[in-house]
């Protein structure tokens, strides 16, 4: 597929696109044709793009892994980001578990600025993924445990 600009509904709409199969794919599980799943993907200039709400919602219920892209998207435009729960992860979490990973946050970041580091001034690239990683599952584990407080307040 072509480069669309970061961002707009045609990269998203590529996006979703490549996670559910191709053209065809999403095209059949939708029930319209891969020429109009390729117009919601075409250049801006020529073709207007996205699909509508209605045609994603179904798709990211049956192919779970197209409502990441859009999911991710909109929050960008709320000024936020998107970040899903683990999967098959049901069990309640409790704040030890938050505590544990803003603990691994907290070293991985201390080490990043202590004299193990390659340039203890500023974050190096690797420590800098490793560190984004930390803070992904900080976030899943809060999310986790938000949702365990949800459940307790609505039963």
């Amino acid at each position: 597929m072509r480069k669309l600009r970061p961002g707009s509904i045609h990269h998203v709409m590529q996006k979703v696109v490549e996670a559910g199969g191709g053209l065809e794919a999403v095209g059949a599980e939708i029930g319209v044709s891969p020429s109009t799943v390729s117009r919601a993907v075409g250049e801006p200039e020529t073709r207007p793009g996205g699909l509508g709400v209605v045609y994603l919602d179904t798709l990211g219920r049956i192919v779970p892994e197209t409502a990441e892209p859009v999911a991710n998207h909109f929050a960008s435009l709320a000024g936020g980001s998107f970040q899903p729960f683990p999967k098959g992860n049901n069990a309640p979490v409790g704040f030890h578990n938050v505590a544990k990973k803003f603990g691994d946050v907290a070293t991985s970041y201390g080490i990043a600025h202590s004299q193990e580091s390659l340039d203890p001034s500023r974050l190096t690239h690797e420590e800098a993924v490793k560190l984004r990683q930390e803070v992904r599952e900080l976030l899943q584990v809060g999310a986790l445990f938000l949702a365990s407080l949800d459940q307790i307040i609505e039963n």
